[in-house]
């Protein structure tokens, strides 16, 4: 009794991976270097008027509709109603308050 194993059939070997052909590189045009001319920046316009360091700011649209956050920022100003306006002090604080309810007031700076 004896039993016969079968092998699997042998496997080919693998044919060898033809290699890509290598593309021609195209040939590259030297690269020019062009002179650059430096720009003037341009003067800066001196203020039509002498600040105090003060800005009137005026309440001219309407608050219904506005989110909180932009009542908020007009109550801070201290503005109640269409017309309104307040004397600040111009720094950075009062000028982004006035940045962020722009289409709110308008700032005014007080000249001598």
């Amino acid at each position: 009794m004896a039993e016969e194993t079968k092998k699997a059939p042998a496997k080919k070997p693998a044919a060898p991976k033809a290699e890509k052909p290598v593309k021609a590189e195209k040939p590259v045009a030297p690269k020019v270097e062009k002179e650059v001319k430096a720009k003037k920046a341009p003067a800066k316009a001196e203020a039509p008027y002498v600040s105090t360091g003060e800005v009137n700011v005026t309440l001219t649209g309407g608050l219904q509709g506005q989110t909180k956050r932009q009542l908020r920022t007009v109550q801070a100003l201290g503005l109640k109603k269409v017309g309104d306006t307040k004397l600040h002090k111009d720094n950075p604080a009062i000028r982004g308050m006035c940045k962020l309810v722009a289409h709110l007031v308008k700032v005014e700076p007080v000249t001598k």
